[in-house]
């Protein structure tokens, strides 16, 4: 008992060590950012769509509002008949002098079908930088000059961004907002500011078309899973360095229920174990909370026990400050009393996610071993 004792104690104080980096991280990325101006190069953007996310409309339409010089959109999908089509031609149809086209449908034979449509939707492309974004990202007018801004470096040829969750109307929402910014920002903070930007996120991928060319295209990404992650280790495998950006894109979250949220956080979890199993391993510091319960349970000494409020204590200031410093997040404050519980969760998909090699995304069933994709659920 005295040896379990003192390897969570050690622990825990690791997680304190890593909360005050976190805040480090942030107070760096925020005084980075904000030196930087970008070129007016013109850009196309592949927004793929599968389905109705929800907020959709206003979501493509953010994308069209632009504050950009020139830019081109193409919203593409997989199957003809997808809703999401619909609402992206409805939308272009309110904006005349937009350069928007939608496409449909892809020859390109590959596991991953989101990837063979951005392989079709390439021969429609105009512009010099790509830039490729989720359908449930939300974005502000000047969203496309902050994405560009890091490629005024010649040697920089992919750059990603943060993105914060907004419009959690449900508790299952609000949990996963806090995950996203109490744990995935400050995770990501912190990666940034010891390795570099060294990992590719949905939310913005801007790829130079001529780092894109060396790479042999997105063809060269048919079969991987974990795509975003690929490209970016690819394009610098090439010569380019990576950059993260200082836009911040929204990803409304809407009325989401349980289910769905513990499918995408054990897939983001799972997939996180896949490409880097001992990073994964040592994501056991961000959660200190659960690990100081378990330590005031295991351990009589009342010390212990001041020490588990302590570091929930420490957790309530750091997180807040951290999403609101680094992505100006206000979801972790406005939702602190979830915090506890939050945590809790996120330590058991942690758990959850060294066990199991497949993961659900989009209707179908992926397997992390051979990465294709399998039977539709």
């Amino acid at each position: 008992m005295t040896l379990a004792c003192w390897g969570f104690g050690g622990l825990v104080s690791l997680s304190w060590a890593y909360w005050a980096l976190t805040l480090v991280a942030a107070w760096r990325f925020r005084r980075q950012v904000a030196q930087r101006s970008g070129p007016a190069t013109p850009v196309t953007v592949l927004k793929p769509l599968c389905g109705l996310d929800h907020g959709l409309r206003e979501n493509l339409t953010s994308f069209l509002d632009q504050d950009y010089r020139e830019f081109q959109v193409i919203f593409l999908a997989e199957d003809p008949e997808d809703p999401g089509l619909d609402v992206a031609r409805d939308v272009i149809a309110e904006r005349p002098g937009a350069d928007a086209m939608v496409l449909s449908g892809s020859s390109a034979a590959g596991a991953n079908r989101k990837v063979a449509n951005l392989v079709h939707a390439m021969a429609w492309a105009k512009h010099p930088l790509i830039v490729i974004s989720d359908s449930d990202m939300r974005v502000q007018p000047q969203y496309l000059r902050m994405v560009t801004a890091p490629f005024a470096d010649p040697a920089v040829g992919v750059a990603t961004c943060l993105y914060r969750a907004t419009e959690a109307r449900s508790l299952a929402a609000r949990l996963e907002a806090l995950h996203i910014g109490a744990d995935f920002i400050p995770s990501v903070l912190v990666a940034w500011l010891l390795m570099g930007p060294k990992f590719g996120f949905g939310s913005t991928l801007a790829i130079r078309r001529e780092g894109l060319d060396r790479i042999g295209g997105f063809d060269s990404l048919l079969d991987e899973l974990a795509d975003d992650y690929r490209v970016v280790e690819k394009v610098c495998q090439s010569g380019y360095r990576s950059a993260l950006a200082s836009g911040i894109v929204e990803c409304p979250l809407g009325p989401v229920g349980f289910s769905d949220t513990w499918r995408r956080r054990l897939r983001w979890s799972r997939t996180v174990r896949y490409l880097q199993p001992w990073g994964h391993l040592g994501a056991l510091v961000a959660h200190g909370v659960p690990m100081a319960c378990l330590l005031a349970g295991i351990c009589a000494d009342p010390a212990v026990r001041w020490l588990a409020v302590a570091t929930l204590l420490i957790r309530l200031a750091v997180a807040p400050a951290v999403a609101g410093v680094g992505a100006r997040d206000g979801e972790v404050l406005r939702n602190l009393p979830l915090l506890l519980p939050s945590d809790c969760a996120a330590f058991i998909v942690w758990l959850c996610s060294w066990f199991g090699s497949s993961v659900s995304w989009r209707g179908r069933t992926v397997s992390l071993r051979s990465e294709k994709t399998g039977r539709k659920k």
